[in-house]
């Protein structure tokens, strides 16, 4: 697996000024014997406002975190992101794409990309 750490932003119409931020969210992966472990921060973004998809041999990973409403707030501070989240990652021939399993809890995206049989390493019995 390999990323990439970029912040997009896209033009949403060529007839207006209109631009949409794509943030990457921190992530980390894990490799271990018979899987790779990824980790993706996204606080406070709802488990219905993530998507996870492979398409054309990418782990596209995207959340939206709706903005709250303002109700005459004057900010003194904003770090908090809010917008929408992106995160793509190369996916190798050694993943089980169809066994790709997904969990969401306290801001963080699980993904365990389990590896294929033929890509674990074996011992060999030495006779």
């Amino acid at each position: 697996m390999c990323n990439s750490y970029e912040t997009y932003v896209i033009t949403k119409d060529a007839d207006t000024n209109t631009q949409e931020v794509w943030r990457n969210p921190a992530a980390d992966i894990v490799e271990s014997k018979d899987k790779f472990s990824v980790y993706v921060t996204m606080p406070g973004v709802t488990k219905e406002n993530i998507s996870v998809k492979i398409e054309n041999d990418e782990l596209i990973i995207t959340g939206r975190k709706d903005e709250p409403e303002q109700n005459d707030r004057k900010y003194v501070l904003r770090e908090i992101r809010r917008g929408n989240y992106v995160r793509k990652f190369k996916v190798t021939n050694l993943i089980d794409k169809e066994g790709i399993q997904a969990n969401y809890e306290n801001g963080v995206l699980t993904l365990e990309l389990m590896k294929k049989a033929d890509a674990q390493p074996k011992s060999i019995t030495i006779n």
